[in-house]
Order: C-alpha cells, then sequence, then structure tokens
C-alpha cells in the first residue's frame, strides 16, 4: 500500500497537537518493509545524527518539518524541499525519533550521548586534534519548536567548543525573545534569518546580534540549486540586491563550496550577505 504526502503530514498535526499518532502510523505503514522501519522508530534505533554526504559534508541534525513544528512557518510550507524526502520512508522515521527525543529528558541525554560518539571517531577526532572545528547543522530539517529547544542546543554546544554551528531558522520570534531576555549565545554558533516564515519582520531587528549571520533567501527561480544556469544567477543576484541592499551571493548547491575559506553560512565574516538560493 502507498502513503500520501498528506498522509504524513496529517501524522506530524496530530503529533504536534498531542494526538494520538500511533494508530495512525500503523495504518499509513502496512508492507512488511515498512513495519520494519516503523519498529526501529518505536525502537529508537535510528541514527541521530547524519555523518554527511555529498550535498551536505558536515555533521547534521533533523526533526520533523511542517505545520505545528516549525512555528515560524509561512508560505515555505508550499515548497518546502524537507517533504520530498518523504519519498523514502527513512527519513520521515528519522525525522519523527528526533522529533520526539526533545520531548523528554531521557531523549536529549541519548542525542547529546549519541552526539559525543559520533565525535569521538577518528576521522572528528582527527580534526579536533589539528586545531580545526567540526562543522554541525542543526535542523537540515524541521525548526526550533520552542525557546527550550534553543537553550538545550546552546548548553551542548557551549560545552562543545571544538565544535561549530550553524542553522537557517525561521523560528526567530523565539531567538528574538531569549535576546531580549538577556540570553547569551555561545560563539560557537551562528544563525541565518532564513525567509518565507511569518517572522520575516524581525530581520531588519536581528541583524546587528552577535550570533545572526545574514539572511538566507529563497529567490524567484524554480531550480535545482546544482543546476542553475548563469541567467538564473544573475536573477537570484540582482533580486536579491534590490529587495534587501548590501552584497548577495548565490549559494552553490553543496555547502563548503562557496569559498575556499570555508562555508559561508557558518562564518562570522560574512556577516551581512544575503545568501539566496532558488526555491526547489
Amino acid at each position: 500500500m502507498a502513503f500520501t504526502f498528506n498522509q504524513l503530514k496529517d501524522i506530524v498535526r496530530t503529533y504536534a497537537n498531542k494526538g494520538d499518532y500511533e494508530p495512525m502510523l500503523d495504518a499509513t505503514f502496512t508492507t512488511p518493509h515498512q513495519q520494519r522501519l516503523l519498529n526501529k522508530l518505536r525502537e529508537r534505533s535510528y541514527s541521530v545524527w547524519t555523518e554527511g554526504n555529498a550535498k551536505l559534508p558536515f555533521l547534521s541534525w533533523s526533526s520533523l518539518p511542517g505545520e505545528g513544528v516549525c512555528p515560524g512557518a509561512g508560505e515555505c510550507l508550499q515548497f518546502c524541499y524537507s517533504f520530498r524526502s518523504w519519498r523514502n520512508v527513512a527519513p520521515f522515521m528519522r525525522q519523527f525519533q528526533n522529533s520526539v527525543l526533545l520531548d523528554t529528558l531521557e531523549g536529549r541525554r541519548k542525542i547529546v550521548n549519541d552526539l559525543d560518539k559520533v565525535l569521538g571517531k577518528r576521522k572528528f577526532q582527527k580534526i579536533i586534534k589539528d586545531g580545526k572545528h567540526v562543522d554541525l547543522r542543526l535542523y537540515v530539517d524541521g525548526d526550533f519548536r520552542n525557546t527550550g529547544e534553543i537553550r538545550f542546543w546552546m548548553r551542548v554546544l557551549a560545552q562543545r567548543p571544538h565544535v561549530r554551528a550553524y542553522c537557517y531558522s525561521k523560528s526567530l520570534h523565539l531567538f528574538s525573545q531569549l535576546s531580549e531576555g538577556g540570553f547569551k549565545f555561545p560563539p560557537n554558533f551562528m544563525l541565518n534569518l532564513s525567509t518565507g516564515g511569518i517572522h520575516d519582520g524581525l530581520h531588519d531587528s536581528m541583524q546587528a546580534l552577535p550570533y545572526v549571520r545574514g539572511r538566507f533567501a529563497a529567490g524567484p527561480v524554480h531550480a535545482s540549486p546544482l543546476k542553475l544556469d548563469k541567467a538564473q544567477k544573475r536573477t537570484l543576484t540582482t533580486w536579491a540586491k534590490d529587495t534587501y541592499g548590501g552584497r548577495a551571493v548565490v549559494c552553490p548547491g553543496r555547502c563548503g563550496d562557496c569559498t575556499s575559506a570555508g562555508h559561508i553560512c557558518g562564518m562570522s565574516q560574512f556577516k551581512g550577505y544575503t545568501v539566496v538560493i532558488p526555491k526547489h
């Protein structure tokens, strides 16, 4: 039996509203293969952390995207790339697992313990011993749901200065609340102000905050970031400069390919730049 994106979105909404989503999972995932993956979700046996791929060669974290779990989402819900990953069941299950882990103290301990296990691997230990940072992207999928989640992640990062984390977020009202309350963000965290949310009006006032790098904007081109031609890149750059002013650069689609010094979105040296990407 095939499932639809709308069925999965209904499950996410039910979870977000603290409803009984378990019967919905059983009714949606019915084949033997799907049932095996569902059992892995219930056993919390998916890898919490993703160690990188060709497009994103950094350590990363994902949770569920969608209505009710992305509190700053706006028009982005109409073209969110995260939903397309649900063509395969496993990404949905991993995102679901990670969201549930964040709900409890025990789950958060697992998140932290698994992070330390990954950082203890030889390839990451070599980076740390060479005096470099381990790049980490928070919320490749999903977003911060409340200020408690932000506080949790900032404590994790403050205790691990050898990690350099960045994210794109539309939950800007939560960051703004914490900043107004005097919360101190660790120096190894960088926030990109993602456009397309209901709190875009906070962008200008947040630009000066020390942990904010700049905007990450979806422009008026519909294409894969990896397949843009020169004309499309010019369109995106011109649009970004006309809309936001200042300097703009088109995302190459592969994190880390934008400069020889490192990836712009995680570096304070590029504070104030608008990084622009097509809707995809």
